[in-house]
């Protein structure tokens, strides 16, 4: 489901479509577009949130289906010109395979999703680092590349691996307007790794990767030592 968060650029733009343009947000449930003709979610039409007067989707127009699920969705080739997808891509268990039917059923579209400095922050809401249902750590190259990486249990476990300091949702956040022929969306996957955490943990911080790799040094140290001596009470 997305999240009431957009930037004014896309409601911009959107506002700047011809009528006759049909528009599609997918996961558009809890909180979608008022410019949208048709949604795809989970979930179900009855209940959406949100109601508007001007909202432009009917019954008829939303199609209820799991969007991760094998299988192309139950949508046409090219059946829409524009579609919108905020904050979903890095709730959902295969982001890939959104990507290329999001692709396959529109020209052109517009993402957004949390940056991976918010969701490798510390979060005052719990011990788990950005928001809690994330599965994913997403960074933009230069060239426009979406690079997904897990939310490993490293980075949930280690508090030395994540970003001391408060960041809010709008600090880094990723926006892509893509278009099939010009500039499709194009997403890699990198497997989840210590280093890694730790470089970009330095380079958000503006610190020496030496300094935070003694910090998770000795807090795995720490871990280990308290695991061994928990072991042994239990075992006596």
């Amino acid at each position: 489901m997305s999240y009431p968060v957009v930037a004014p650029a896309i409601n911009e733009y959107l506002a700047g479509l011809p009528d006759h343009a049909v528009v599609c947000e997918v996961g558009g449930g809890s909180s979608r577009r008022t410019r949208a003709d048709w949604v795809i979610d989970l979930v179900r039409f009855e209940d959406r949130e949100s109601i508007k007067p001007e909202d432009r989707v009917t019954a008829d127009r939303w199609i209820v289906h799991d969007i991760c699920s094998p299988g192309p969705w139950p949508v046409a080739n090219d059946a829409f010109d524009y579609t919108v997808c905020s904050h979903v891509l890095e709730d959902v268990r295969d982001p890939f395979k959104v990507a290329g039917e999001l692709m396959r059923i529109s020209r052109a579209g517009y993402l957004q999703m949390p940056g991976r400095v918010y969701e490798s922050a510390r979060s005052p809401y719990g011990l788990v680092p950005g928001s809690l249902h994330h599965r994913w750590l997403v960074e933009k190259t230069k060239d426009g590349e979406l690079i997904f990486t897990a939310k490993s249990g490293h980075l949930v476990e280690f508090a030395s691996l994540q970003v001391h300091r408060r960041v809010s949702l709008y600090q880094g956040l990723i926006e892509l307007y893509w278009n099939r022929d010009a500039l499709p969306i194009r997403v890699r996957e990198v497997t989840p790794d210590v280093e890694d955490f730790i470089s970009f943990r330095a380079r958000a911080e503006g610190i020496p990767e030496g300094r935070v790799r003694r910090q998770y040094e000795r807090e795995f140290l720490r871990k280990r030592v308290a695991f061994k001596l928990l072991r042994t009470l239990r075992l006596r």
